[in-house]
């Protein structure tokens, strides 16, 4: 495990090289990035640290070296854009795209905090037309004041826990992957609280949409566009939906 301190310039180089050289990364204090790539079976760790978006950059933040990538941790941090309203960036924080080889990848973000980029907050994603890139956990993460979605979720079998999205101009959660399971998450001040399209086999316990008082437009659950009822919403997407809260 290797510690990471500021240059006080671009610090992307240093923990890329890091990672490269199979070393799992502490972050100390706040460093400057670009975009960081993770490799098989390593850890990204703030202990409380930060990543700050270095403001000339549009990109994702952290990324997979391989798409194959497995048993990889991104956890105890703070990811810090810099989108300050206005047209999406498209830069997102956390966007892990996999390409499937028929096994699970068991990737796991914990205790992370997302705070304004110009495109998504966390995004887990699969290349088309192969598997399902199942078994990863997020647990613990909270996005806030995003220019698109909070949380995408277009894998299959991803358990996320405790998770909190709030302010952001999309979805606070959009589920695209099959049998995914939430638990005692929310989602506040945005147009849309959970949106479910074309899954199957899901199991959403403890979620809550918390409107605001002077926002016309929003809704706490969509399937595929439509705001749904959450007895039509099971019977669509052969799904359960225990606990849920709207206020």
């Amino acid at each position: 495990m290797k510690t990471i301190t500021s240059n006080g310039t671009d610090d992307t180089a240093q923990i890329q090289a890091a990672l490269d050289g199979g070393d799992s990364v502490v972050i100390s204090g706040k460093c400057l990035v670009s975009q960081i790539k993770l490799h098989d079976s390593q850890q990204l760790n703030g202990s409380g640290g930060i990543l700050q978006q270095l403001p000339t950059y549009k990109g994702h933040m952290i990324t997979l070296a391989d798409p194959t990538a497995r048993d990889w941790h991104i956890q105890n941090l703070k990811l810090q854009g810099t989108w300050t309203g206005g047209e999406p960036t498209y830069s997102t924080a956390i966007n892990i795209n996999f390409e499937t080889d028929g096994n699970t990848h068991r990737g796991v973000i914990q205790n992370v905090t997302v705070d304004r980029f110009g495109g998504n907050g966390i995004v887990l994603d699969k290349t088309p037309g192969t598997g399902g890139a199942g078994d990863n956990l997020i647990s613990g993460c909270q996005v806030y004041g995003c220019a698109l979605h909070g949380f995408v979720i277009n894998v299959d079998d991803c358990n996320l826990t405790q998770c909190i999205s709030g302010q952001n101009m999309k979805d606070g959660y959009k589920i695209t992957g099959w049998a995914t399971h939430m638990h005692n998450s929310k989602a506040y001040m945005g147009p849309v609280g959970f949106e479910f399209s074309n899954t199957q086999g899901n199991l959403c316990i403890g979620l809550e949409f918390q409107k605001t008082n002077d926002g016309p437009h929003q809704i706490a659950f969509l399937w595929n566009g439509v705001d749904t009822d959450i007895p039509t919403l099971e019977a669509m997407t052969t799904s359960r939906f225990q606990a849920l809260m709207s206020q």
